[in-house]
């Protein structure tokens, strides 16, 4: 049994052949290695940019007859004669299932190609400019699409930019204002061939957000799409244990910048935990809590700590009853190792009568948890960084988040700010978090 939906056009576009298949993973791996050589200091940006932008909602079909199946000599021909129609069937393409899981592979693949060493310290040995986080706006209904296959494609492609385009010095806490980048725009001149003033294109610029000191919002609404993906999902543990592995890298590669957002989510999450009906179903968003949980006093090595030890307890006495999902564990596994979301599972190996023997203990002490975290994080700052002094030679670019003048004002700063701190204890919930965002609220 899956969720997947698919629509008629959705069976015409998928490859139906071995060839076929084994042509679209190679233009896949082809578009990735444009990255291998990079000419100008924003061309990651721009190429993943003008993939995010072509990714658009399956159209709901109008009849239910499917269509044939198309001559591919014939589109090869058709392509030819009339390049406008070429464009069309491109941008129909990805309005597709198997469209947008090709466009996140391939987005994936750039962040491997341009990233080809996984980052062994907190400097960068970049002749360009880092993917900032911006460019992900607008792309959380991936998230919660209704294809199995484009939510793993997605959180796949999203934990492969944490892992490979974040440092360090993310985890500190920073503003999210976009401002444009001056030393973008003079690396963006060094590279002043005739090639370049080509690859600089006017979709490109048309594509990128405008970033005239308007607030990020994608840390913010990326977690509102987390809690419904979590709420709708709950028949699946894959997703489930997906969903972990993304909220694990957040904390993890972006510290208490995502983290002052993750936790009001995830409190709001297990109040629900007593809506729910099934007792499965409570297990599952009572484990995904308690994973977050988890990640947390490793983030922040809280287990000397009395909110550390309540809940490494708590998680090793439910995985020792059973209630648990596959998946939720720290160090969280890679998301290949992960099921197909959107498949049901196995049935749960215990009684969902021994639930009412055996209470899921929420963890309440969130003052406690929280000051932990401030304190763990003003220790972190005061100590000496482990990283190597930066070469002369070696070009340092902007972080993902934030722009440099926000960034140098907070990096003074050795205790966690006070509206972090504030933000991680305030009572959440999904419609006044949208409402707020709607209304320009930080």
């Amino acid at each position: 049994t899956t969720v997947n939906e698919k629509t008629d056009t959705d069976v015409v576009v998928e490859p139906t052949t071995p060839r076929r298949k084994e042509l679209l993973t190679r233009l896949e791996e082809c578009i990735g290695d444009i990255a291998t050589h990079v000419y100008y200091a924003d061309q990651i940006t721009d190429m993943i940019t003008a993939i995010l932008t072509r990714l658009k909602p399956s159209r709901p079909s109008n009849t239910g007859t499917p269509q044939p199946e198309k001559n591919e000599s014939t589109e090869v021909v058709a392509s030819t004669l009339d390049p406008s129609e070429s464009q069309i069937n491109l941008d129909a393409y990805f309005s597709h299932n198997q469209g947008r899981v090709s466009a996140l592979k391939v987005i994936k693949g750039i962040l491997l190609v341009a990233n080809p060493k996984r980052k062994m310290s907190g400097n960068m040995d970049l002749s360009r400019n880092r993917v900032p986080a911006h460019v992900w706006e607008g792309t959380y209904w991936l998230l919660r699409d209704t294809d199995g296959q484009v939510r793993k494609a997605y959180v796949d492609a999203l934990t492969t930019w944490l892992d490979r385009e974040t440092t360090p010095a993310d985890s500190k806490a920073r503003s999210e204002t976009m401002v444009q980048s001056r030393s973008a725009l003079h690396q963006g001149r060094d590279f002043s061939h005739a090639t370049t003033r080509r690859a600089v294109s006017n979709a490109s610029a048309r594509e990128r957000p405008l970033r005239g000191g308007r607030r990020s919002h994608f840390l913010p609404l990326l977690h509102i799409a987390i809690y419904d993906n979590a709420l709708q999902y709950f028949d699946y543990e894959s997703d489930l244990a997906m969903l972990h592995v993304l909220l694990t890298k957040l904390v993890f590669c972006l510290g208490v910048n995502s983290v002052r957002y993750g936790i009001p989510m995830i409190y709001r999450l297990q109040e629900d935990i007593q809506d729910i009906d099934l007792p499965v179903h409570k297990v599952r968003i009572a484990a995904l809590c308690h994973g977050y949980f988890w990640a947390l006093t490793e983030k922040f090595d809280l287990d000397g700590s009395v909110a550390g030890r309540a809940i490494t307890n708590e998680v090793i006495r439910r995985r020792e009853k059973g209630f648990w999902v596959d998946g939720i564990n720290v160090p969280c596994p890679e998301i290949q190792d992960i099921g197909m979301p959107g498949q049901v599972g196995p049935a749960p190996s215990w009684d969902p009568a021994s639930l009412e023997k055996e209470a899921l203990l929420p963890f309440d002490d969130r003052t406690a948890l929280v000051e932990c975290i401030s304190h763990a994080y003003t220790e972190s700052a005061r100590s000496p960084s482990t990283s190597p002094a930066v070469s002369p030679n070696r070009k340092m670019t902007q972080p993902i988040l934030g722009s440099t003048m926000t960034n140098l004002a907070l990096d003074d700063q050795v205790d966690l700010p006070s509206s972090f701190r504030e933000q991680m204890l305030t009572e959440w919930s999904r419609e006044a978090a949208a409402a707020a965002l709607a209304a320009g609220v930080p």
